[in-house]
């Protein structure tokens, strides 16, 4: 009886002790689990940097309600959950029918992860909205910028499936020097000489003779009637592209004047000056991602 009872008392105590192992090793497992569950998401957050999207518009001008919708169309098929915040911001119009449309509702209904800004008649003027966007990009790492007659062309769905924004990711980090890279299909017709190939994208230097020059807003017509703008022109674009907001920040190119008088084109010269002069990197991704819809007009043609 007491060998028996003996017997049962070990028998007890080892599976007691088989179920405190296996108790161990679960511990163990999610223990382990926890730690490359945190591992993954620190190295994500080291990794994802933060990015912000802002485009500007002008929905007052015909069509371009609808080409907006058409260029947000298109980037929604790419990899935006990539993008940390969306800001689009519309002109204001003097014309009342415009005015009292209710643009907010339109864009909020077909994209609500957008933050929409209806400029008032005292914001009015593209360097406005421009000085308005350098606030909201402040604390970012990249900034896209885009204008509505963009769209993201289907070529681009074909390369890495679509991922246009973490390619552009991948330039601007192999290339740490880089301040802004376009999207669009611009610069392959200047001198091969200005142009430096890379993997996927390449560099743009500004025209040999453009350091010679006066390059200031004053002297904008002079320059544009002796030169031309393929020479005059400080590489600086409005255009579709991804910016790095520490060179912005850091070098400081300074804020777009709003005189009236700088607009439609004099405005964004007077700032790819000082934006170069402050030792900015201009680059291209290749082959571009972006491209004009058909029917574009510029804002300041006449309808």
């Amino acid at each position: 009886m007491f060998l028996k009872m003996k017997w049962l008392t070990l028998n007890c105590i080892f599976i007691v002790l088989v179920i405190l192992f296996c108790c161990f090793v679960v511990l163990l497992f999610s223990l382990r689990n926890n730690k490359i569950e945190q591992f993954n998401q620190s190295n994500h957050q080291i990794s994802k940097p933060s990015i912000i999207f802002t485009c500007s518009t002008f929905f007052g001008k015909p069509n371009k309600l609808n080409q907006f919708l058409n260029a947000m169309n298109s980037i929604q098929q790419a990899d935006i959950m990539l993008i940390d915040k969306f800001v689009v911001i519309n002109e204001f119009d003097s014309d009342t029918r415009v005015s009292e449309a209710n643009f907010s509702k339109i864009v909020n209904d077909a994209f609500p992860f957008v933050e929409f800004i209806q400029k008032e008649e005292v914001d009015s003027g593209q360097a406005r909205t421009m000085n308005t966007i350098l606030k909201k990009i402040k604390g970012y790492d990249f900034w896209i910028h885009w204008e509505e007659s963009w769209i993201v062309t289907n070529n681009s769905f074909h390369d890495r499936d679509g991922l246009f924004v973490q390619k552009a990711i991948d330039v601007m980090k192999r290339e740490p020097s880089l301040s802004q890279l376009q999207f669009t299909p611009d610069w392959s017709d200047i001198e091969s000489t200005r142009i430096l190939h890379k993997e996927g994208y390449a560099l743009i230097s500004p025209h040999p003779t453009y350091t010679t020059l006066e390059n200031n807003v004053e002297n904008y017509d002079k320059l544009q009637r002796e030169y031309g703008m393929a020479v005059m022109w400080p590489l600086y674009s409005l255009r579709p592209s991804m910016n790095r907001v520490s060179f912005l920040e850091t070098e400081s190119p300074g804020s777009f004047q709003e005189e009236a008088d700088l607009w439609p084109v004099k405005f964004e010269y007077d700032y790819g000056v000082r934006w170069l002069a402050a030792g900015a990197v201009k680059g291209i991704i290749e082959p571009p991602i972006a491209e004009r819809q058909e029917g574009h007009k510029s804002t300041y043609t006449r309808y």
